[in-house]
């Protein structure tokens, strides 16, 4: 799988536990989210949703996770350390 891949449909996504426009790789730290308007999800699917599809990215190093409610930048998590993920607005 190559970093500029984006997955699109609009369809109910069990590990993030709402629905999920798409999924975009801005840079090669980052996945983004993008979520239907109106719909959330919790930081722990979140992060291992990230994890699951950035996995096989070539030079792909997950740092930021970011989620995209419609037009509205939700919430983004940042990898300190580790495995030590902090939420920042």
């Amino acid at each position: 799988m190559n970093i500029d891949d984006q997955i699109e449909a609009y369809q109910f996504c069990r590990p993030l536990w709402c629905r999920i426009g798409g999924i975009t790789f801005p840079d090669k730290q980052t996945v983004m989210l993008h979520l239907p308007d109106g719909e959330c999800t919790d930081m722990t699917g979140a992060i291992a949703y990230a994890k699951l599809v950035s996995r096989d990215l070539d030079d792909f190093s997950l740092q930021v996770v970011r989620t995209v409610s419609g037009d509205y930048s939700d919430t983004t998590y940042l990898l300190e350390g580790e495995d030590h993920w902090i939420a920042v607005r």
